[in-house]
């Protein structure tokens, strides 16, 4: 999709030359973006208007107005003219030619400049990068590399990233929320859904299979990033039985409460559950989508002792972890905290039970109390008017989950890497029961 954006290009003075921003307003808010197309050698065309056409995210042309005429400072239909709004330049990793697509497949792509399917782009069109590295063949799958050539081995400079599509610029994430939950209040549920802000960075599916080092799960048919129901259950489960049952879970399965929300297997070595039998809780759990478009950021991972840890013994000796040995950077895909509007990203989640299941938890239940003996809080809705009340043993099932749910996102964090910072939500906001 052509586009033309009218704004202002502004010329720093740097300790490496001159930085170009390209300054323009989207949906009311001002934006700044870093252009690597041309470069210029002063600073005349400081804050001129200018006419930017993208093609595709991609600028095609950058005019400047000056006092009597406008000058053209970029035209070429290339995708080696991108636009970022951080200071370090990445071209995108998508290039058919180094896929591992079968000759035919590349023929009939030859032309195609970008995949708008995120899963289908990072997972079917994968680069393979095959040239020599320092002498030895680089065969291996990338989505981003940041390496720096070596001029006397005439190696060149090895940078990029894989970009989240363009395409996503217009995808109705909040409708797709909206359509999700709507669908599920038709299964003639109680249902309860919230929203969790993203406190940092989400990581979600990382050790999964995949042709890279890391992995992300993306949603089968759109390609987005979400967090799946078995994600969701399993971190509240998790949670419960740390803080509830001191992360002793032959405990909870003694707990009818605990049985009743999760389900629970027959017996876990020689206990048995309060049941006595395999159940399925009663309580359903739903994926988690984004309600904006989310920023897909690259991490790294820097393991220091790989030797040690792989356990390689040298000359018959072990490999001690030694600041000598190499490290071995991994990188891999995140979630931001902020959408493309640089707005907080919230991700919505769902819950639901049926009406004849949604019951009190028991007396005997310990899922009203925390680690410290405390009963937690749950909404208490009143004349439209909703609060906080300590949780009881006539708490039923959905208002519990709810508690514990929050209770989770907040205080443990769903995803990978939650022990340093990562999948933690704040302002766990419940819309209430419908």
């Amino acid at each position: 999709m052509v586009m033309e954006i009218t704004g202002k290009i502004t010329v720093t003075k740097t300790k490496k030359g001159y930085q170009i921003l390209f300054v323009y307003e989207k949906n009311g808010k001002e934006k700044k973006e870093t252009v690597s197309c041309f470069k210029v050698d002063n600073d005349r065309y400081n804050g001129k208007d200018c006419v930017v056409t993208k093609d595709k995210g991609v600028i095609v042309r950058f005019v400047v107005k000056l006092d009597e005429k406008e000058e053209v400072l970029y035209s070429k239909k290339s995708l080696q003219c991108s636009s970022e709004t951080n200071d370090e330049i990445m071209l995108d990793s998508y290039d058919i030619k180094k896929s591992f697509l079968p000759s035919e497949t590349k023929a009939v792509m030859d032309g195609v400049r970008s995949i708008d399917n995120f899963a289908l782009k990072l997972n079917k069109v994968t680069r393979y990068d095959e040239r020599d590295k320092e002498g030895q063949k680089d065969e291996k799958f990338y989505f981003f590399k940041n390496k720096k050539g070596k001029p006397k081995k005439n190696i060149p400079d090895d940078k990029y990233q894989i970009k989240f599509p363009d395409a996503y610029n217009n995808f109705p994430f909040k409708n797709l929320a909206d359509h999700h939950r709507f669908t599920i209040e038709a299964l003639n549920l109680s249902v309860s859904s919230c929203e969790g802000t993203i406190d940092w960075r989400l990581i979600v599916g990382l050790g999964n299979e995949s042709v890279y080092d890391t992995s992300m799960t993306l949603h089968h048919v759109y390609g987005i990033p979400y967090i799946p129901a078995s994600a969701v259950k399993g971190v509240v489960r998790s949670w419960v039985i740390t803080e509830a049952f001191n992360q002793d879970e032959e405990k909870a399965i003694l707990d009818k409460g605990f049985c009743d929300v999760f389900g629970c297997p027959k017996k876990i070595k020689d206990t048995p559950s309060y049941y006595e039998e395999e159940r399925k809780g009663k309580v359903w759990f739903f994926d988690a989508l984004p309600l904006s478009k989310p920023e897909i950021e690259v991490d790294i991972m820097n393991p220091h002792y790989g030797d040690y840890y792989a356990e390689k013994k040298v000359n018959g000796n072990s490999v001690p972890p030694v600041d000598y040995l190499k490290p071995n950077p991994i990188p891999f895909l995140t979630v931001g905290e902020k959408d493309e509007d640089n707005h907080p990203l919230k991700f919505q989640f769902i819950v639901g039970v049926k009406d004849k299941d949604n019951k009190s938890i028991g007396k005997e239940s310990r899922l009203f109390v925390d680690s410290e003996g405390k009963n937690i809080q749950v909404r208490k809705e009143n004349g439209g008017v909703v609060e906080l009340v300590d949780a009881s043993s006539d708490t039923n099932l959905l208002k519990i989950t709810e508690a514990w749910m929050k209770k989770a996102l907040e205080e443990h964090g769903i995803g990978a890497k939650t022990a340093v910072g990562y999948g933690y939500m704040t302002n766990v906001y419940f819309r209430g029961a419908s």
